[in-house]
């Protein structure tokens, strides 16, 4: 991240995959090199460490923008393999509806969640504790 900002200093926005990880290099290497990080940011990740790395930073002029996971892809993976080993005919493609969230209007730093979970995941909150001791 400080290689690339280095050489374009005047990025204007970054899209990346996982939220937390990336951003930790990002703030990081905006903070060496003196700069406020006033970017837009969209990610596919919506783990909570990432909502509450950018609310720490108390700057309005980062946007955050994030798919609400859901943790979707492994709840249709694991029901169309069930259904497979039923019979069922699973289709070859899955689409899902992707929908960016607005971290200043959906906050993803949920209050008790371990920071490596899905802010929107379904699994209940007593065994994401367990998967994230």
């Amino acid at each position: 991240m400080a290689g690339i900002l280095a050489r374009y200093p005047d990025i204007k926005g970054w899209s990346y995959e996982y939220g937390l990880g990336m951003a930790q290099g990002a703030f990081s290497a905006y903070k060496a090199a003196g700069k406020p990080f006033n970017a837009v940011l969209t990610l596919r990740t919506d783990d909570v460490g990432m909502g509450c790395a950018a609310d720490k930073l108390h700057n309005p002029k980062l946007k955050v923008f994030y798919y609400t996971a859901g943790n979707s892809q492994i709840r249709v993976a694991l029901t169309a393999a069930l259904m497979k080993l039923k019979g069922a005919k699973i289709p070859p493609t899955i689409v899902f509806p992707i929908q960016l969230q607005n971290q200043s209007k959906r906050d993803e730093c949920v209050k008790g969640y371990p920071q490596e979970a899905s802010a929107t995941s379904l699994v209940p909150l007593s065994l994401l504790h367990r998967m994230y001791p």
